[in-house]
């Protein structure tokens, strides 16, 4: 009897310090994020202004439109073609070739 007390006594104990070990302050506090978008190469987000601040919302891919030729090509230099993402206003940008080399002859 005396070895079934002490074993069910650690028992006990051990599903004690299990249960301490598993609370988690996420079932009581509500994370709260900034209303400005976090951004980088590929994706958008908002982070968090709690102390949480690893925990992101609204993460999604950017989604670019037709985008916007800012320097046109020549014969000699590259042009530059900018993309905008509609939701976070992130900018990526594109090479436009260089145009090929037209002749141009007079009627001299």
């Amino acid at each position: 009897m005396k070895t079934f007390t002490k074993l069910l006594a650690g028992a006990v104990t051990i599903l004690a310090l299990a249960m301490i070990g598993c609370q988690n302050d996420t079932d009581t506090h509500e994370h709260t994020y900034s209303t400005e978008w976090s951004k980088d190469a590929t994706s958008h987000w908002h982070a968090a202004t709690c102390e949480h601040t690893s925990e992101v919302s609204d993460k999604a891919a950017h989604t670019f439109g037709e985008g916007v030729v800012t320097k046109e090509a020549t014969e000699t230099e590259t042009g530059i073609k900018t993309y905008t993402c509609t939701v976070c206003k992130y900018e990526k940008t594109e090479s436009i070739a260089v145009l090929p080399h037209t002749h141009k002859y007079s009627a001299d």
